[in-house]
């Protein structure tokens, strides 16, 4: 694709983006007025947190980063038996993985929980290992529309995919409102929204993916699993969970260490976040989505100088876009939080809490931005180890500060 393409594209994928981050700021909105910063909101957004860095795994780090640059590679050759056996055996062994990981850790929620959050309130903790459990399903629902998502992006159609975020904004906002009219409590009802929501995401691309003239099914768990470009796909996600994922399980750690700071603290770290992924996904996944097809077209056909270009090209457009609002947001913290979360049980506590994080949140973001294209360009090449040891390093820095400042 030429730059004005890429741009033309990641305009229209801003825009789907932009309108789900602010639907995804109502769900927030609507989370806080139901819950505040209370134990229970520290309970849905602890449950939320496990399934939901899952996601990040099987579907961003399998799909995203893995997948598509070998899927690419394929679709290049157009041999369209080898393009088959391929999406039977990847989708066999998503299915596989993702429905035994689910099975699993339903069974072993509470020792999970316990794990990771066991200096929680024994009601919050029960609360949390009761919404976990209900909404690990939809990991399996996500996945497979990660799935569908690699299918479309391949073929450079992201629209489809673009639109399904808001879906699921929507469904977790309307089940809120909905099935507490009912008689649900909030939090159990944001989670079966959330389940729904990922139904949602999954069913809405298959049409999209029917068009696209590439057909897959079930094949024998065995043969799958031999699948010459599915062996290759399932090295790639292994140094590429450290990479791609490190900046999700750096928020997990944080909420683990933020159990130790008080009811409300993990609330008011997830609320911070929602305002930082709000101006994140708009930009930065975006320009990322778009790009990492380039990339990994590019780079299949050795076209570096091209490689080279449009990946400068993207850095200096996040540059653009990131520095002027992070440094607006660090300025406005407070006034942003209060005109956006302080209603019903979102009282001016809650706005300092969070407020509080959000000042410090911002002041990452043209870094997390640019590593969400850096990453892509390295996976696009195939290379895991310098994403990878970025990665790793990441984590090892977090935790060692969050440790020192939180005491």
């Amino acid at each position: 694709m030429k730059k004005e393409q890429i741009l033309k594209k990641s305009i229209s994928l801003m825009l789907l983006t932009l309108f789900s981050r602010i639907l995804g700021l109502a769900r927030e909105i609507v989370r806080a007025a139901y819950l505040g910063t209370s134990g229970l909101s520290d309970a849905f957004a602890l449950g939320f947190q496990i399934p939901n860095l899952l996601r990040r795994l099987f579907a961003e780090g399998s799909i995203a980063v893995a997948f598509v640059p070998v899927f690419k590679g394929l679709a290049l050759k157009n041999n369209k038996q080898e393009i088959k056996d391929f999406l039977s055996s990847f989708f066999t062994v998503l299915t596989f993985i993702v429905t035994t990981t689910i099975v699993i850790a339903t069974i072993f929620t509470t020792p999970i929980v316990s794990l990771f959050f066991g200096n929680l309130k024994q009601e919050t903790f029960k609360e949390t290992v009761f919404l976990t459990k209900i909404m690990f399903p939809y990991l399996g629902f996500i996945s497979i529309a990660a799935f569908f998502q690699g299918i479309l992006n391949t073929k450079n159609i992201f629209s489809p995919s673009g639109f399904t975020p808001i879906l699921f904004n929507i469904s977790v906002i309307a089940s809120t409102i909905i099935f507490n009219k009912l008689g649900i409590e909030p939090a159990l009802a944001m989670a079966l929204g959330v389940v729904l929501g990922g139904f949602l995401q999954m069913v809405f691309q298959l049409p999209f993916v029917i068009k696209t003239g590439f057909k897959f099914s079930f094949k024998p768990l065995k043969k799958a699993f031999k699948n010459k470009s599915t062996k290759k796909v399932l090295l790639l996600i292994v140094p590429t969970i450290a990479g791609m994922a490190a900046y999700q399980i750096n928020i997990l750690i944080s909420s683990v260490i933020a159990t130790k700071a008080g009811t409300g603290i993990i609330s008011s770290l997830q609320f911070s976040n929602r305002l930082l992924e709000l101006i994140l996904g708009v930009f930065a996944v975006s320009i990322g989505t778009v790009m990492l097809s380039e990339l990994s077209k590019n780079a299949q056909k050795k076209e570096w100088k091209k490689l080279n270009k449009n990946l400068i090209f993207s850095i200096n457009s996040i540059a653009l876009i990131t520095i002027p609002s992070a440094i607006f947001a660090y300025i406005f913290s407070s006034e942003i939080v209060s005109l956006l979360f302080k209603l019903k049980n979102f009282d001016t506590n809650s706005v300092k809490l969070t407020a509080y994080a959000f000042s410090y949140h911002i002041l990452g973001l043209y870094f997390i931005a640019t590593n969400r294209i850096l990453s892509p360009a390295f996976y696009a090449m195939q290379n895991t180890k310098m994403p990878t040891i970025a990665g790793i390093f990441s984590v090892i820095v977090n935790i060692t500060f969050a440790l020192l400042l939180v005491s």
